[in-house]
Order: structure tokens, then C-alpha cells, then sequence
């Protein structure tokens, strides 16, 4: 008796960690796709760009690795989709780029002119991830998270 004592409080004991990890481990899922959105909800002021130049940074970094995993893709994808993939990877390319110049900008913006690069860049920075997802789904797969 005391040996099914001591499981059960071993498998209550296990489960409780077990909930935890995986509450713990959604909620900084949570946290991160949480950190993604609100940079381009959050209002960064002047005083800010630092911090918003670090934000979008990771997010450029990130569209490169999308742009890499899409033309992996594509290589392997049948003649069709393949031809129409590549077209858009290199459209995707080129904004990438365009965007990398934004950012420059962005990085010697002053006061007066920061608001309007800013929203600029967060502008063009939307298009190219409708764009990102838009291929993805030409390839038939899921945006990677």
C-alpha cells in the first residue's frame, strides 16, 4: 500500500511540473509573439529609436532567414511553382533591401524628420511581410514562426 502511496504522489508530483513547464513555456511563446507585435504598435518616440532600431533589426534578420528557407523551398518545389516562387523571392529580395536602406536612414534620422521615417519604414516593412506570407502560401506551406 505504501508503494501505490508513493507512485501516486510521484505521478501528481510529475504532472504538476510537467503543467507548469508547458504553462511556463506558452506563456513565453506568448511573450515573444507578443514582443514582435508590439514594436509596431507601440509608439516609439525619438528618445526611443534605439530601441526600435534594435527591434526591427531582429525582425530584418528575420526576413532573411524566411528569404532563405522560402528559396530552399523552391528548389525543390515542381517547374510551375518553382518559376512563379522565384520571381517573388527575388521581389522579396529587393524590398528586403529597400528596407535595409530605410533602416540606415532611420539610424541618422533627427527629431524632426524621425515620425516620418519611422512610419515610412513601418509601412514598407508591412508590405514585405504580407508579401513574405504570400509566398509561403504560393509554395503551400505555413509561415515559419
Amino acid at each position: 500500500m505504501d508503494v501505490v502511496k508513493k507512485a501516486l504522489f510521484l505521478i501528481i508530483v510529475l504532472g504538476i511540473c510537467a503543467g507548469g513547464y508547458f504553462y511556463s513555456s506558452k506563456k513565453s511563446n506568448d511573450r515573444a509573439q507578443n514582443a514582435v507585435q508590439s514594436h509596431m504598435e507601440f509608439d516609439y518616440a525619438y528618445d526611443k529609436r534605439e530601441v526600435f532600431n534594435d527591434d526591427v533589426s531582429s525582425d530584418l534578420t528575420e526576413m532573411d532567414t524566411n528569404i532563405e528557407k522560402l528559396s530552399e523551398k523552391a528548389a525543390s518545389a515542381d517547374a510551375a511553382v518553382k518559376t512563379n516562387a522565384q520571381s517573388k523571392i527575388q521581389n522579396l529580395s529587393a524590398e528586403r533591401a529597400v528596407l535595409g536602406k530605410k533602416l540606415d536612414a532611420l539610424k541618422n534620422a533627427n527629431e524632426s524628420n524621425w515620425n516620418a521615417l519611422k512610419t515610412d519604414f513601418q509601412k514598407s516593412e508591412d508590405q514585405m511581410k504580407s508579401s513574405l506570407r504570400e509566398t509561403w502560401q504560393c509554395l503551400g506551406g505555413k509561415t515559419p514562426s
